[in-house]
């Protein structure tokens, strides 16, 4: 599916992407990596929330994940999701270094 937004968490090698079919990944960045497949890993999928996910944004910690979902993709409207509710998902982070 579609990757309709992303956010990079500053100060920190985080990022993470949501789609169309509600699905948010988290990964980690090092762009000092040789291998150009190394340089994202992907960390974790946060369990699919219904709906497209059109935003999202870390505090400044990284704590915290805030995730604009809707029923409609954020730049058109050719699809839309009747079962999803326009909303914002928040989703409490914790990381094992």
């Amino acid at each position: 599916t579609w990757i309709h937004s992303i956010a990079a968490c500053a100060n920190t090698d985080l990022v993470a992407s949501g789609s169309g079919n509600g699905f948010i990944n988290l990964y980690r960045v090092n762009p000092d990596q040789q291998d150009a497949s190394d340089r994202i890993r992907p960390m974790c999928t946060i369990p699919r929330v219904e709906g497209y996910v059109n935003g999202l944004a870390f505090n400044s910690d990284a704590t915290v994940l805030v995730a604009a979902v809707g029923q409609e993709p954020r730049l058109g409207k050719w699809d839309r999701n009747k079962s999803a509710k326009n909303a914002l998902f928040c989703q409490r982070l914790q990381f094992e270094d």
